[in-house]
């Protein structure tokens, strides 16, 4: 902390309870999540990594030209292209496991089993 004057502070516009809490988590992280992550089997198949990418597509059902007919084909068509390209759902999910010492509160991790630090607190 010696190195973060009170101007630096300011202009990262946090406290130094702050800092001094976010290297407490970052420590925790280090010392219990990592060991794990470096564990667990990470690597995935160009199948696997092909399930997470998305295509956009944008069709329009509104207008002063459209009809009742053209808004409900289009939306028809819509539910074609999306029932294709959405992603199988999965028919297995990782067990995720988070740790977090008696004096942390929030500690919640998310979808992806990574750690949600947003509203984790030290008290």
């Amino acid at each position: 902390m010696q190195d973060n004057d009170e101007d630096t502070l300011k202009e990262l516009a946090v406290s130094e309870d702050q800092v001094k809490t976010l290297l407490e988590l970052e420590t925790y992280r280090q010392r219990i999540y990592d060991p794990i992550r470096n564990e667990a089997e990470v690597n995935i198949t160009d199948e696997e990594a092909q399930q997470s990418s998305f295509s956009y597509v944008s069709i329009s059902i509104s207008g002063d030209d459209l009809t009742d007919d053209d808004i409900a084909t289009r939306k028809e068509q819509a539910q074609e292209i999306l029932f294709k390209d959405l992603p199988a759902v999965p028919l297995w999910y990782a067990n995720n496991k988070g740790v977090a010492a008696k004096n942390v509160k929030g500690f919640t991790l998310t979808w992806q089993g990574v750690e949600d630090y947003r509203n984790m607190t030290k008290e």
